[in-house]
């Protein structure tokens, strides 16, 4: 199976922090407190099935990341993953999840039903992507 996840640590810091709007130790924090309810989640999946064609939680993030700084399209991401965006979607709607309490973000889903008229959700430090 080839390596669909990309490399965090080979992107330079400002590089990172201009695509998805978070710096590697804010990144690094926010999988921190994503792995418990992550690692819950996927132990209550009804069947282990196979594995996740976008990779892991970094991955999850890094992909909701991308999609709502750069607002790009799902199909573009899926491009760099060699997925379909219909992955993209479920792995964006899958992190969103767990990523609304961290970003202080209650009751909107932001892909599922969103119109974009609202903009993007806002980051706890009052900030918006």
């Amino acid at each position: 199976m080839r390596q669909r996840s990309f490399s965090l640590r080979l992107l330079r810091s400002a590089c990172f922090r201009r695509l998805t709007g978070v710096s590697v130790p804010t990144f690094d924090g926010m999988v921190a407190q994503l792995r418990a309810p992550w690692e819950a989640a996927e132990r209550r999946k009804a069947k282990s099935g196979r594995p996740r064609e976008v990779g892991g939680l970094e991955d999850h993030l890094l992909i909701m990341l991308l999609y709502y700084r750069c607002y790009v399209t799902q199909e573009f991401i899926g491009f760099f993953w060699q997925v379909d965006r219909s992955v993209i979607c479920r792995a964006i709607r899958r992190i969103e999840r767990h990523a609304q309490p961290l970003l202080g973000v209650s009751g909107i889903s932001c892909v599922s039903g969103h119109d974009g008229k609202e903009g993007a959700p806002p980051w706890p430090d009052g900030k918006t992507l």
